[in-house]
């Protein structure tokens, strides 16, 4: 069926003052040339609103809106899900719409990021432990003292401390024991806690651009691993230890 075309207000308006003058709408329909069951229509509706003007929300309903209103209220919902609800509501939608919908409003699909269940307990330990190693710089230019750097006597092992995190082979008991029989002081580290060794970033790079190169036996390897680790560049160790240090403190206390 061809769109008929949208009468004007002013025609409109003239309808309405017909009909108010007596004239019937057969009459009405004849004179202004339009169906009967238009002028019907245009009288029922200023009887009711007392206006001709276009009403709010009318016009076919959005199908896109209820896809944006379900994702912002549940964001793990498929679009899978998304689909089967709209279609017992009546809605008949394709998927590509609904993802094409989605991502022009700026939402897009990505891994959740798993972080663990942490308890009152943990989250205590965590900001404690946070506060507890806090990295401060600082410096001081005496006028009446040693500016230069003085140098003292101490056993070796004295002035660091081991770090490692909670993984089972760490906290192992022969571990404990090896470590405490050579006087070595290990950091505590609080339970549930992130990964805050950033060199662990810099060899997630190294591993990748190793395996790019598709090494063939233990030699060629050996062999790439050196090579590969040479060419790392220095912006590349800044961005992935020292920003990633940081990102990794500030999770500890959120």
């Amino acid at each position: 069926m061809a769109k008929t075309k949208e009468l004007t207000e002013d025609l409109w308006l003239r309808i309405v003052a017909a009909h108010k003058s007596g004239k019937g709408y057969k009459t009405i329909s004849k004179c202004f040339e339009v169906p009967v069951a238009t002028v019907q229509s245009i009288i029922r509706k200023y009887k009711t609103f007392r206006t001709v003007k276009n009403l709010r929300g009318r016009g076919r309903k959005p199908k896109v809106t209820p896809v944006l209103k379900k994702v912002k209220k549940n964001p793990r919902i498929t679009t899978k899900a998304i689909l089967m609800n709209l279609g017992s509501a009546g809605g008949n939608i394709s998927r590509q719409t609904v993802q094409r919908t989605l991502h022009t409003a700026g939402f897009h699909r990505r891994r959740r990021r798993r972080t663990p269940l942490l308890q009152i307990r943990h989250t205590k330990a965590r900001l404690a432990f946070a506060n507890a190693h806090l990295d401060k710089e600082e410096t001081k230019i005496e006028l009446f003292g040693h500016n230069d750097v003085a140098f003292i006597w101490c056993k070796n092992g004295h002035q660091w401390t081991f770090q490692h995190d909670n993984d089972p082979k760490h906290t192992a008991k022969v571990v404990k024991k090896w470590l405490a029989d050579k006087n070595i002081n290990v950091l505590q580290w609080p339970s549930q806690s992130p990964d805050l060794n950033p060199i662990e970033n810099l060899w997630r790079e190294l591993k990748v651009r190793v395996m790019a190169r598709r090494p063939s036996n233990l030699k060629e390897l050996e062999l790439i691993a050196k090579e590969e680790w040479a060419k790392i560049p220095v912006e590349t160790y800044k961005k992935l230890l020292v920003d990633t240090l940081i990102k990794s403190e500030m999770s500890i206390i959120t």
